[in-house]
């Protein structure tokens, strides 16, 4: 019995040993066709895999989906249980480009480049993510400069200029709180990860950095470890506002009366790019502005730093710190408004202007698309130049509005309405449906009163006020209107100097007294005859 106790604990041991050696050396999986490293066919290439994650916002709507290019190989020596790295032959190829890789790149060595400084990936701001290991990970891009950052962003602009297919596709996946994008099976190896455009059109307002980080092997006693990538998004977010200012309101939605003056008010926030990129061509900003009022001053810049500036009715530049940094069109037809920033570079991020806009006029309908909308456009970095649509926007509308009044009445009345403070605000004419309006009102309260009367009734006494806008009586069907009734009433038929009932009156008295008189004259004759026949 003690026997066969010795020769099983023996096995036992033995398959421990078997058990171990495999985890040691086989857990690292080589490729199929034993791709070997470069100078030293002993080691070959790892084809492991694990998760790539990249935590995107503080709230589950962002939806963006990246692709990964591989930077950096990984390959393994069986025989040494040791591991050792390549760049990517995409990757070479970028620096051995000298129209795109800075000329302090090119002879860049892995030694060289595992030591760079790889910049901070921590967002203080974002308490959200404490539970992401920041430690791990290693992206370079828009929030610090440095060497690490500078070769991403040349490489990611490598990618978007030569239309560089991607190693993978990062697809959104939610967990609990924590929104984040997963790709799962993906070697091991470091990525660079970049937005679709598609992605960053629908959510236009932000702009992502280069982002770097490895999915990798780590030696733990005698085992190796694989340990997934997690990189928390370095991105930078555009901001537009615009508002309206009408008799002492700001607003973005606001009534008014025809011909009142309306003040524009637009800021913006510029998103800040990937670090030193080459291409500076699409690192422009558009705000299109619709309905400019073309007049003296029709623009202005609040921001400090930006230089008054000689503006024809269609134009002109605009200076920065006495820099040129873009240009200002107006169509004089349609009143919209370009300013192009075409140097961001130097800009402040916060940028703030004011604008006359067009005034409301008779031709504009009560309620209706009375609209000032600006938008801004900004230069996507991950799309080729040549793609057509390459720019992603933000824009934001402010709506100005009017009220109606409606006098329902007798046909070929007139009426004269005024507003609080007695100032005229127009004439209201009744017409063949019994109907009168007035458009271009702002909400309030107004006073109604007859001018002239129709033909044949009476003219109304006093005045009657009517509210528009809330609480007043609206009309069915017609929004924005608010009726008041002011019918008139026929004149009563009496007698008066000059009337048919006085001229009437007189020919029957007239009438009266020659009956009387010929009646008297015949009844004289009949007696004076009646006297002679007696005599006779």
């Amino acid at each position: 019995m003690e026997r066969k106790l010795k020769i099983v604990s023996c096995l036992v041991f033995f398959l421990f040993l078997l058990i171990n050696c495999t985890l040691n050396v086989e857990a690292i999986n080589i490729t199929t066709n034993n791709e070997t490293y470069s100078g030293d066919s002993s080691y070959k290439k790892v084809t492991n895999t694990g998760n790539f994650k990249i935590y995107t916002s503080s709230n589950g709507s962002d939806k963006t989906v990246f692709r990964l290019y591989k930077v950096v190989d990984v390959y393994y020596n069986s025989s040494q249980d040791a591991l050792k790295y390549q760049f990517t032959t995409i990757f070479q190829q970028f620096l051995n480009n000298s129209s795109y890789c800075p000329s302090k790149f090119r002879d860049l060595t892995i030694e060289r480049y595992m030591t760079l400084n790889q910049g901070d990936a921590v967002r203080d701001d974002l308490n959200y993510y404490s539970g992401v290991e920041d430690s791990n990970v290693v992206s370079g891009g828009n929030l610090s400069s440095n060497d690490f950052a500078e070769l991403m962003s040349e490489f990611a602009e490598y990618i978007r200029v030569q239309r560089i297919v991607s190693d993978a596709t990062l697809s959104n996946f939610d967990r609990v709180n924590i929104p984040y994008v997963d790709g799962s099976s993906i070697p091991v190896g470091t990525y660079l990860a970049l937005p679709t455009y598609n992605e960053l059109n629908t959510f236009g307002a932000t702009v992502f950095g280069v982002m770097v980080d490895s999915v990798r092997l780590e030696k733990n006693g005698s085992s190796w470890e694989l340990k997934d990538a997690k990189i928390l998004a370095k991105s930078s977010s555009s901001f537009l506002r615009h508002r309206i200012y009408v008799e002492n309101t700001l607003s973005t939605y606001i009534d008014t009366s025809f011909n009142t003056s309306i003040e524009g008010k637009i800021s913006f926030d510029i998103p800040t790019y990937p670090a030193n990129a080459i291409d500076t061509a699409y690192r422009s900003i558009t705000v299109t502005i619709d309905k400019v009022r073309d007049e003296s001053g029709w623009l202005t810049f609040i921001t400090s730093g930006f230089s008054t500036f000689d503006m024809s009715s269609t134009g002109g530049t605009i200076k920065y710190n006495n820099e040129i940094v873009g240009n200002v069109t107006r169509n004089n037809t349609t009143g919209q408004v370009v300013i192009e920033f075409r140097s961001i570079s130097t800009l402040p991020r916060t940028i703030e202007f004011n604008y006359h806009a067009e005034k409301l006029n008779s031709t504009n309908s009560v309620m209706g698309p009375n609209r000032r909308t600006a938008t801004l456009k900004f230069s996507d970095p991950y799309t080729a130049s040549n793609d057509a649509a390459e720019k992603s926007s933000d824009s934001q509308s402010v709506t100005i509005y009017t009220y109606a009044l409606q006098v329902t009445g007798t046909n070929g009345a007139e009426f004269k309405v005024t507003d609080s403070s007695g100032t005229a605000m127009g004439t209201v004419t009744i017409g063949n449906d019994g109907i009168g309006e007035l458009k271009g009102l702002k909400s309030g309260t107004y006073t109604v009163t007859q001018t002239k009367a129709p033909a044949g009734y009476a003219l109304l006494s006093g005045s009657q006020t009517i509210k528009v806008g809330n609480g007043g009586t609206s009309v069915s069907g017609k929004d924005g209107y608010y009726n008041i009734t002011m019918r008139n009433s026929i004149l009563a038929i009496l007698p008066f100097t000059g009337s048919m009932g006085t001229l009437i009156f007189t020919i029957i008295g007239s009438l009266l007294i020659i009956s009387s008189i010929v009646f008297i004259i015949r009844y004289k004759k009949k007696n004076k005859e009646n006297r002679n026949a007696t005599i006779n």
